[in-house]
């Protein structure tokens, strides 16, 4: 085919951000006399902008009130968790890098004798409600995460004693 040997193809996947499987592909195809390296940038830049699309679109997100009426929202529904799962989420806010399971544990309990089974079966129990939104090794909150004592610490830090 004479047709297509007279053509240049740039290519770039379209990947999920969340599974990491290729979703699609952007391909863009010219003559080969109007053949440019600008065309692969092209094509990887589209990519780029609908996978960022993707990801914000599909972006889980977290509030947690802790507050007055302690309460936890995750994709604007309402958890019915118990206040030790909300505190270990608020721990978790705190620390966005994430923990190892005895630094939570530390956190968590102190110098208490709880066993570590008893915080691995929270977790578990968590990670059910989160849909998989909380990753281990370490322990992080992989949705964007809201609090209000973080809303607070910021003003704090800014110097907005008032509003805090």
């Amino acid at each position: 085919m004479p047709s297509v040997q007279d053509m240049a193809c740039y290519a770039a996947p379209i990947i999920d951000p969340y599974s990491k499987h290729i979703l699609g592909v952007i391909a863009l195809s010219t003559e080969w006399q109007k053949h440019n390296s600008l065309g692969l940038l092209a094509a990887e830049r589209c990519a780029s902008i609908i996978q960022s699309a993707l990801l914000e679109s599909q972006r889980q997100r977290l509030y947690i009130r802790a507050f007055f009426v302690p309460q936890v929202i995750f994709n604007g529904k309402a958890l019915t968790i118990t206040p030790r799962q909300t505190e270990i989420l608020a721990i978790l806010a705190l620390y966005p890098q994430g923990l190892s399971m005895d630094n939570l544990h530390q956190a968590l309990y102190g110098e208490r004798k709880v066993s570590m089974g008893t915080l691995k079966a929270e977790m578990s129990q968590l990670r059910d409600l989160l849909g998989g939104m909380l990753g281990s090794r370490p322990y992080r909150l992989l949705a964007h995460v809201e609090a209000d004592f973080l809303q607070t610490e910021q003003s704090l830090d800014a110097g907005y004693i008032d509003s805090a």
